[in-house]
């Protein structure tokens, strides 16, 4: 474990699961303004299909780098993927 996971560890108390099915809760509800969002109901899967898959990559390159709002960081993860197909 390293020194960063230590810390956050002593410091903060670890998220209950009831906090993240709160906060999913109110976004399946969110599917109900089919109206206002202007989408289908597989767009709104979609974008947070997508939202899903980019978060942890960029998370890491954010940790690792310390750069925070970086528009390059889909760049980078064109850069990294290339790395691993050669």
């Amino acid at each position: 474990m390293d020194v960063h996971t230590r810390l956050m560890k002593k410091s903060y108390k670890s998220v209950r699961s009831w906090w993240f099915i709160a906060l999913l809760i109110p976004t399946i509800a969110c599917q109900h303004y089919n109206e206002s969002l202007q989408l289908p109901w597989w767009g709104v899967l979609l974008a947070c299909g997508v939202a899903l898959f980019f978060t942890l990559p960029i998370g890491i390159i954010t940790a690792t780098t310390n750069q925070v709002d970086n528009p390059e960081s889909p760049k980078i993860l064109i850069d990294f993927a290339h790395l691993y197909e050669e």
